[in-house]
C-alpha cells in the first residue's frame, strides 16, 4: 500500500503533517496495522507494526532508540490493550499511547483515558484525522 497516499498526501488541497519521529503500531487486526503503518510511513515516521501487547513489550524492551509514540488497539486477543498499556506505563511511565478502539464508551478505554500522555481516537477513522492527531500528540510536549 505504500505510495497509495502519493508521496505528499493531501485532502481538500493541503498536505497531511508528517513528520520523522518513530512510532509502534500495535494492532491484530492485518488490514489495519498495514495501513496505519504505510500511512505513518508516507507521512515520513519511522514505522514498527506488531501483532500483539507482548511483542509490543518485547519491542520497547530490546530498542536502543525509544519510540516517540506507541499506536495502541484496545480489543486485542491475550494481552489486550489496557493490559498493554498498564504494562508500559510500568516501565516506561512518561511513553506518549494512543488508543484505537471501535468502542468508544468501554469502561477500559475511560480507565486508560485518566492516565498522563494517552489519546483515544475511535475506529474506523479517516486518514486526514489520524495523520492530524497523532501530528498534534507528538507536538504537545
Amino acid at each position: 500500500m505504500a505510495g497509495d497516499f502519493g508521496g505528499n498526501p493531501g485532502f481538500g488541497g493541503s498536505a497531511l503533517p508528517g513528520g520523522t519521529e518513530r512510532i509502534l503500531v500495535v494492532d491484530d487486526e492485518f488490514m489495519v496495522r498495514e495501513v496505519a503503518k504505510d500511512l505513518l510511513e508516507e507521512l515520513g515516521y519511522t514505522v514498527v507494526a506488531v501483532t500483539d501487547g507482548g511483542s509490543a513489550l518485547d519491542i520497547l524492551r530490546e530498542t536502543r532508540e525509544p519510540f516517540d509514540l506507541v499506536v495502541l488497539d484496545m480489543v486485542m486477543p491475550g494481552m489486550n490493550g489496557l493490559e498493554t498499556l498498564t504494562a508500559i506505563r510500568d516501565s516506561w511511565p512518561e511513553q506518549k499511547v494512543f488508543l484505537v478502539s471501535g468502542y468508544d464508551s468501554d469502561d477500559k478505554i475511560q480507565q486508560a483515558l485518566q492516565m498522563d500522555n494517552v489519546e483515544f481516537l475511535q475506529k474506523p477513522y479517516k486518514i486526514s484525522d489520524m495523520a492530524m492527531m497523532v501530528r498534534q500528540f507528538l507536538d504537545r510536549t
